[in-house]
This record gives structure tokens, sequence and C-alpha cells, in this order.
């Protein structure tokens, strides 16, 4: 065994999980919201919304979301989330294909 330096633990990643955190993690994977989070939504999202990437952006959080969203690396899930209850609330009566289950962990 190891022995540590005084003062510090070592945390490691699944040392805060719980079953719950693991069935949202789930769920959100089971949605695929990276994935569903494309250039091609985004863009739908500004027009909608008649804003900007840099005015989507701020009001998610993600910074240089115009940049971001053209790289092949996905956006963070929490600005996937914050897209997903946008979209619920200003475009789910607009769009084919709103995520309406964003917040349904039980998957009935």
């Amino acid at each position: 065994m190891k022995a540590q330096k005084k003062g510090k633990t070592k945390k490691r990643k699944s040392d805060d999980e719980t079953t719950a955190s693991v069935l949202i993690k789930c769920h959100y994977a089971r949605l695929g919201l990276p994935k569903i989070w494309d250039k091609k939504r985004v863009e739908r999202m500004c027009s909608f919304l008649r804003m900007t990437y840099a005015e989507l952006g701020t009001l998610i959080g993600v910074d240089n979301l115009d940049l971001k969203i053209n790289k092949t690396k996905p956006l963070p899930m929490s600005a996937c989330i914050l897209l997903s209850v946008i979209e619920g609330q200003f475009m789910q009566n607009w769009v084919p294909d709103p995520i309406k289950n964003i917040f349904d962990f039980t998957e009935k």
C-alpha cells in the first residue's frame, strides 16, 4: 500500500456516484444528447429563437458556440441539457422531434 501525502486524500471519480446519479447518466446516454445536439439542430434553434450563435452560447454558458459546434467533439452534457430544456419550453409545439422526457428518469 502506497503512503499518501499528509493532508491530501485521493478522490476517485466514483466516490461521489450514487445509484440515482448512475441512472441519470444512463438516461442521458439513452437519449444520446451529445449526438442529438449537432450543428443542424443548434442552427434550427438559433433560427427559431432569432438568436445568433454568440447569443445562444451566452444563454447556455458556452463561449464560442459557433466554433465548438463545428468541431468533431460533442458539446458538453450540461450544454446539451440546457438546449433541450430551452427547446422543450419554446419549440415543442413547432418542431417534429422535441426531447420531451429530459427529466423523466424512471423510463416507464
